[in-house]
């Protein structure tokens, strides 16, 4: 294997870890482990049948210092693999998407990231394999790839907040437009450059090369703050509505929409009441979300289980209490 895999494949494996941190601290234990294991290997066989050898000329190009244009006709062939990669992902994350680990945009992160690094990783052996790598090649496959990943994850999870076939193809579609962009955006930064003939030399260079390279981060990144201050202000609205009721707390809302907040123990000290209480209270908001989308007898049915969960919490929290270091939480 080529020295220049090894970093970039030691760090999917960390951002791997790191995303599914993200539900062990939050809501999950090890429930979820089996799907996202196979979701990241369904992932990797489908960068191994995608990858592309020997590199794009522009690619080529820009490790030995220069910038060249795409030709018309390779067009077509470069958004060609890319719609076949945001496909794969569309697939890959899918088929969990009916699944109670995957309901909103923070979920659709978790399963993007685990996919797009999964397509990553295979990518990465496939190059290997093959001898054909360098360490943009590599950087550019990991970023593009985990990018669109990331983009179709928080499509999917976006989808799962909307009622309706129409509503959730949308979403998944803007998903899918916007992976999409992240795969061919570095060849279309490499043919601006080409085009305004830049050709700086040493820093500056690299300085075009690592802003090419990072233009999938930051399309993937501006998106994933809009979804998850969406996913943020929905939870903190429907939350707030049941503190009005008196089923919460006034004070949980604002906590219990933030993962960062509501994974801090200093609220409630046992892990694993507290990942109770947040898979709660996250579904009883995603559900008063869906419930306010359905017509009347749909809404009546469905609303059963939004009664079940404002039960569960009215018996587990009393509505006057504040937490504190002397009191323990008061949980039957």
């Amino acid at each position: 294997m080529s020295a220049w895999l090894v970093v970039p494949g030691a760090s999917l494996l960390v951002v791997m870890a790191a995303a599914y941190a993200l539900w062990w601290l939050d809501r999950f234990e090890w429930e979820p482990v089996p799907r996202y294991v196979f979701t990241v290997l369904l992932a990797a066989a489908a960068g191994l049948a995608l990858v592309t050898v020997p590199a794009p000329s522009w690619v080529r190009a820009l490790q030995v210092g220069a910038a060249t244009p795409l030709p018309p006709w390779a067009w077509p062939g470069l958004l060609r693999r890319a719609a076949l990669g945001v496909l794969a992902l569309l697939g890959v994350v899918g088929l969990w998407s009916r699944r109670s680990h995957l309901e909103s945009p923070l979920d659709g992160l978790v399963s993007g990231l685990a996919a797009g690094c999964g397509m990553a990783l295979g990518t990465l052996v496939a190059l290997a394999v093959f001898a054909q790598v360098g360490l943009l090649e590599a950087w550019l496959g990991v970023v593009t790839l985990l990018s669109a990943g990331v983009a179709v994850g928080l499509g999917v999870g976006w989808a799962r907040l909307r009622v309706g076939a129409m509503q959730q193809l949308l979403t998944v579609l803007i998903g899918a437009t916007v992976a999409l962009s992240t795969l061919v955006l570095p060849a279309a930064g490499a043919a601006l450059v080409a085009a305004l003939r830049w050709h700086p030399t040493g820093w500056g260079w690299a300085g075009i090369v690592v802003l090419i390279v990072s233009l999938p981060l930051l399309v993937a990144g501006a998106f994933g703050w809009v979804l998850l201050r969406f996913e943020h202000r929905l939870v903190r609205r429907r939350l707030e509505e049941e503190a009005a009721f008196g089923v919460l707390p006034a004070w949980l809302p604002p906590l219990a929409a933030s993962p960062v907040r509501r994974s801090n123990p200093t609220w409630w000290p046992r892990r694993d009441e507290r990942q109770a209480l947040n898979r709660m209270l996250c579904e009883l908001a995603i559900k008063k979300e869906r419930v306010t989308a359905l017509n009347a007898d749909a809404a009546r049915v469905y609303g059963l289980e939004v009664g079940r969960l404002r039960q569960r919490l009215r018996t587990l929290l009393d509505p006057a209490w504040a937490p504190s270091a002397e009191d323990e939480p008061p949980l039957d």
